[in-house]
């Protein structure tokens, strides 16, 4: 009977030492995927910063190329620059 429950302790323990290295593992898995998602998150806000300046850049110049190119054409057309005018 205490062989039986040496033996019987010893796979226990063995089993229990199994779980925690699996559960190490686990644990180990889960912090590089916590670090994984920080990078991800880092590089989406990064190229977030861009697109909204890139957006920005693109209706600073809606705006202001119809305005610029049609004072240029007016200017050209009527023959206003300042060698002429002396």
């Amino acid at each position: 009977m205490t062989e039986e429950n040496g033996s019987s302790n010893y796979r226990l323990t063995r089993e229990v030492a199994e779980v925690r290295g699996r559960l190490e593992m686990i644990v180990k898995e889960q912090e590089s995927d916590d670090d994984t998602k920080k990078e991800i998150f880092a590089r989406l806000s990064t190229l977030e910063k861009r697109m909204a300046q890139i957006v920005l850049i693109g209706t600073l110049l809606t705006v202001t190329l119809p305005v610029v190119l049609s004072v240029g054409v007016i200017t050209i057309e009527t023959g206003h620059n300042n060698s002429q005018s002396q």
